[in-house]
């Protein structure tokens, strides 16, 4: 059972995988402690690990697509207007 030290409740600790390291976040108050444990990783934390990094920076491609269109749509509206 896992408890957060911070609101003390029972099993909202979720691992989060970020960097290569590991964090331990409570999902109700959003407290993050880093897991500090000496071991190798499995192979199932590596595969969490890379998909966590490729969901990164799929959104970050994904930000800078909206804000293209949106610029691209307030030209068109500018030119228009002219």
């Amino acid at each position: 059972m896992s408890v957060c030290p911070n609101c003390l409740a029972n099993n909202s600790i979720k691992k989060v995988y970020r960097d290569g390291s590991v964090f331990k976040a409570c999902e109700y108050c959003n407290t993050i402690v880093e897991e500090t444990t000496e071991r190798e990783p499995t192979v199932r934390e590596e595969n969490e690990v890379q998909n966590d990094e490729q969901k990164e920076k799929s959104s970050g491609k994904a930000f800078a697509v909206g804000i293209g269109l949106m610029i691209l749509l307030f030209i068109i509206e500018f030119i228009i207007k002219i």
